[in-house]
């Protein structure tokens, strides 16, 4: 097999940081060489013999990490393209150093069925420039369709889900979860995280009516964190967290704004 070499890099880990080198065999780090003793020369040299050839890359002075991960993106697409899309996020992930990506699901259609979530997928084929991950959206009334691809009773496999996002508050792709027996069904899902956007909904309503009544249509901007409280966040969060705690739930808190939260 053919390997690659990168040389005498500053890596740098979780734990260290030290100047080394990384060979690369096949789409696997096959082996880290700390350039720490006398003997690294003949380290590197064993590492190398078990490869036919090796592509050599000199990056004395600059540092190698490993690929960033962000589980929490919005490429935008289907739908709202005139956005962004798949390759273009992609390809601005890539250059960020982010290597693996999971794609929310309030997109146009909403990402909320397995058929959409297989359409999804098909759209990303050999379009985007990194590892990429969906989650599936929850709404009021798909919870069973959720059961059924997790269990393995859908032509929808199982592993196309990342993770399942709830929105207890109202946001961008209307899928409002405010029914308590579908939450509560939500929260036993055990097999994924459960993604969660906390905003109280009855909160947000009262607020905006007070500034309905205050203003009319022409609510100023400056209103909107009047409108979406920290009441409103810290209130729902408590609801989340006490449904994660009963039921063991694998929960994200999404988005937090308040050091209540934390």
């Amino acid at each position: 097999m053919k390997a690659i070499l990168l040389h005498k890099a500053t890596i740098v880990t979780a734990t260290k940081e030290a100047v080394g080198s990384v060979v690369i065999a096949g789409e696997k780090i096959a082996d880290v060489i700390y350039a720490d003793g006398e003997d690294f020369e003949e380290r590197l040299e064993d590492a190398l013999s078990r490869y036919d050839a090796t592509e050599k890359v000199n990056l004395e002075g600059k540092h190698l990490m490993a690929g960033g991960i962000d589980a929490h993106v919005h490429f935008r697409e289907p739908g709202l393209t005139h956005k962004a899309d798949i390759q273009t996020e992609s390809r601005a992930a890539l250059a960020g150093g982010v290597t693996s990506v999971i794609d929310m699901p309030n997109t146009s259609p909403a990402t909320v069925s397995g058929e959409a979530l297989k359409a999804k997928r098909e759209l990303a084929e050999g379009r985007s420039a990194v590892n990429i991950g969906f989650h599936i959206g929850a709404t009021n009334s798909n919870a069973d369709e959720i059961r059924d691809i997790l269990d393995g009773n859908s032509e929808c496999q199982a592993d196309s889900v990342a993770g399942v996002k709830v929105f207890m508050g109202s946001s961008t792709g209307n899928m409002l979860v405010d029914e308590e027996r579908t939450l509560g069904r939500l929260f036993s899902i055990k097999e994924r995280p459960v993604l969660v956007h906390c905003e109280d909904e009855a909160t947000i309503k009262a607020n905006l009516n007070a500034a309905i009544e205050k203003y009319g249509d022409d609510i100023p901007f400056e209103e909107h964190e009047k409108i979406r409280s920290r009441s409103a966040c810290i209130r729902s969060s408590i609801r989340a967290l006490e449904k994660a705690i009963s039921n063991g739930t694998r929960m994200v808190l999404c988005h937090i704004s308040t050091k209540e939260e934390i």
